[in-house]
């Protein structure tokens, strides 16, 4: 009786460890990637041995499916993204193709390393400080991020940074997918440049129309960017003093002045730097026209004029080196001069008005000898001596910087 109930125990045992065996087998192919395997069922099982392999069976099935679709995804991911994945060190453990492309390096040169191999310098450590805080917390992180290739181009990358998590909700590893949108953010930055631009124009030739119609309506003396006298002053000036001194047989200087390569001090500083130049400059012309009777004005654009009453040549002469020196004491910053600081050019001349000459016979020397200035190499003093041969004579190189 007794062997007859253990022979019933070995046949019932095997009816179960059999099929049990044959389903730990199958999921033990599935385990090492065998998703094609599957537990084959015997007449001898039970019916609800039965039911369980068969069950196992399906959810194998549904498994393959599950991957496969996945795997699509995936290779749909990488062949429209540039994908990589980094572990909680921030090592890159994957780059896809097309990351591996555009970067310039090849996969075993990524891998093993932080992603500070392609790090462009364009970010504050805050900025990817507040990105591990947000995928270390499980969070999705989306922004632009620079990014250097391996020939050193400069990349921008639309980006989006998916923590994996485990069953608590901790991250695992992180997956980055991003997307190059250099040329849209370069025609974006284009488009901006141009707008700024137009805009720029328009406020410029606002400005001009304001100025003109401000000149017409008011005819004011003053210039209305340096405060110093304006054009329409000096010319009234002149023709007084000319007058004065023809009858006083006193002798007249005038000292012209035009601030050098002022257009590209603009372009480089833009316009609101070169007012306040032009504005500094103008003070040192008012603080160097002391007495009443003396005037500084702005001629016009970046150029300014001096009337000096009572002044020989030798005395303009030396005013006018004053304010050469002053200006070069300034050491404003001038990045596209050979003087790398703003500094002037200045002509002088100075006559004992006639009836014979008119005022403009004393502008066209200090121009001319303004033209000399600038024709002999910038940042100096030229005087033209009236004399019967109307000639030009350079300052002595001691008065100039050359």
């Amino acid at each position: 009786m007794l062997a007859l109930m253990i022979f019933l125990l070995v046949v019932f045992l095997r009816g179960i460890l059999a099929p049990l065996a044959r389903l730990i087998k199958a999921a033990r192919h599935i385990a090492v990637g065998d998703l094609a395997e599957r537990v084959n069922e015997s007449p001898g099982d039970a019916p609800e041995m039965r039911m369980t392999l068969g069950a196992f069976n399906q959810m194998a099935v549904n498994l393959e499916a599950l991957l496969a679709s996945l795997a699509d995804q995936r290779r749909a991911i990488d062949n429209a993204a540039l994908v990589t994945e980094f572990d909680l060190a921030g090592i890159i453990t994957y780059a896809n193709e097309k990351f591996c492309a555009l970067t310039g390096y090849r996969a075993k040169d990524l891998l093993g390393h932080p992603h500070s191999i392609i790090n462009s310098n364009e970010h504050p450590h805050e900025f990817f400080a507040k990105l591990w805080y947000t995928i270390s917390t499980g969070q999705v992180w989306n922004g632009e991020i620079a990014i250097r290739t391996r020939q050193g181009k400069l990349r921008w990358m639309a980006t989006a940074i998916t923590p994996v998590l485990d069953v608590p909700g901790k991250p695992i590893k992180f997956v980055a997918i991003r997307f190059d949108v250099t040329e849209q953010r370069l025609a974006k930055q284009a488009l901006r440049q141009s707008h700024n631009e137009l805009e720029q124009k328009v406020v410029e030739r606002t400005r001009e129309l304001e100025a003109a119609n401000s000149r017409m309506a008011m005819l004011s003396n003053t210039d209305g960017l340096t405060g110093i006298a304006n054009r329409r002053r000096f010319d009234e000036v002149l023709t007084n003093e000319w007058q004065r001194a023809a009858r006083s047989r006193q002798s007249l200087a005038l000292v012209m002045i035009d601030v050098d390569l002022f257009k590209n001090y603009n372009d480089h500083y833009g316009h609101q730097t070169g007012d306040d130049c032009l504005r500094k400059i103008a003070e040192i012309l008012q603080t160097n026209s002391r007495r009443s009777s003396d005037l500084a004005a702005r001629y016009g654009g970046e150029e300014f004029v001096m009337i000096a009453t009572d002044t020989d040549a030798a005395n303009a002469l030396q005013r006018a080196e004053m304010v050469r020196a002053s200006v070069e004491a300034l050491e404003l910053p001038h990045a596209r001069s050979p003087f790398e600081r703003v500094t002037i050019s200045v002509g002088v001349a100075a006559m004992v008005p006639d009836n014979k000459h008119q005022p403009e016979q004393l502008i066209h020397k200090a121009d001319s000898a303004l033209y000399s200035a600038k024709n002999q190499g910038r940042n100096r003093v030229e005087i033209s001596l009236h004399s019967a041969e109307d000639s030009l004579a350079s300052v002595p190189n001691a008065l100039s910087t050359g």
